[in-house]
């Protein structure tokens, strides 16, 4: 996944870039700040290894898996590390994180809620309930977060998001690792008050009172 919106979403955006591992230029900038790789292929600076453990929620086995494929992607950078299956008590709240000293922090979002990038939007103990759980603080993505809620126009509000959703890209400003997805299965015959179904569509499933199922 290259953004928060989804790529079955009617206003995902095909044009951005995919992540591409770079081991070579992982270690560059790990060398041009100081560190140097030690007899065990590790780097190491003033004595202390370079060291990144990853704590995961206990009984989230695609986290538990996540933090796997993390560690072992960061060790052929020269990184030592671990994944932790940590007691919940233990595990930061994402309303406090930023402010807990941490390097990085893998944090569940929605889906396709623009919101969750809106500076007024921002978590903190005064605001525990914000959604916007990174900090982002980005006066042209607020301009269009608010120009998405100005206008009921679907092709317009396709075209804010997207301009959104290149802009949180080129600023790194988070990087999207997976989306839990359920599957929804509908018999063939399924129909609407206002018409056929199109389950392309966004949101497709939400309006189910109005759902028809002939008798056979």
């Amino acid at each position: 996944l290259l953004s928060f919106e989804p790529p079955w979403s009617y206003v995902s955006e095909p044009g951005l870039a995919a992540h591409v591992e770079d081991v070579q230029r992982a270690r560059s900038l790990i060398e041009a700040a100081g560190w140097r790789q030690g007899a065990n292929g590790t780097y190491e600076k003033d004595g202390e290894p370079l060291q990144a453990d990853m704590e995961a929620a206990p009984g989230r086995p695609s986290r538990v898996a996540f933090g796997a494929l993390t560690m072992d992607q960061v060790g052929r950078c020269g990184i030592d590390g671990s994944t932790i299956e940590a007691d919940r008590s233990t595990l930061v709240d994402t309303g406090t994180y930023p402010d807990e000293g941490l390097d990085l922090a893998v944090v569940t979002m929605p889906t396709g809620i623009a919101d969750s990038f809106a500076s007024g939007r921002i978590r903190s103990p005064e605001r525990p309930d914000g959604l916007n759980i990174i900090g982002w603080d980005d006066p042209e993505s607020d301009a269009l977060i608010d120009r998405m809620a100005r206008t009921v126009d679907m092709d317009e509000r396709a075209e804010a998001s997207r301009a959104l959703q290149r802009r949180l890209a080129d600023e790194l400003a988070l990087l999207v690792l997976w989306v839990d997805t359920e599957p929804v299965a509908a018999d063939r015959r399924l129909t609407s008050a206002t018409g056929p179904i199109d389950a392309s569509r966004a949101w497709w499933d939400r309006a189910i009172e109005t759902w028809i199922l002939p008798t056979r």
